[in-house]
């Protein structure tokens, strides 16, 4: 009786291991540990010629300044869009309360060794010469 329920029991493991395998999650702590950031996008994301264009990229955007205070991309907002091949990120995420706005642009023009190369920082709204945090992450 044993049997007929090994087809069916492949078959289950065969499904799971399909869908953990739906998503890749990006992870960054800069050269200097200033900042901590993360997020995810589809296994369809990441081929060649396409681009990070689903919600998921957005609703799992997270970024930690070196003060701890947070921000996250799950909300109008924010804004963001990017590629994997070739390598291209360009995020903004706003703070209304603290008046404050993170970006995060990644690309080859860096001159990083790394592929996934790019910079974080974080300003005061409107300000473009008041940097508050800064780093570089690869």
């Amino acid at each position: 009786m044993g049997r007929p329920f090994a087809p069916v029991t492949l078959a289950l493991l065969c499904a799971n291991s399909i869908f953990a395998q739906g998503t890749f999650e990006f992870t960054w702590h800069g050269d200097s540990n200033f900042f901590q950031a993360s997020f995810q996008v589809y296994y369809d994301e990441i081929q060649p010629g396409t681009n990070f264009s689903s919600a998921l990229l957005l609703d799992s955007l997270s970024a930690v300044n070196p003060l701890g205070q947070s921000y996250h991309g799950g909300d109008s907002s924010s804004d963001g869009t990017g590629s994997f091949f070739p390598w291209n990120l360009s995020v903004q995420m706003n703070d209304f309360q603290r008046n404050t706005q993170l970006f995060m642009v990644g690309g080859n023009q860096f001159g990083s060794p790394y592929r996934k190369a790019g910079v974080i920082w974080e300003q005061v709204y409107g300000s473009l010469l008041n940097c508050v945090n800064y780093t570089h992450f690869a």
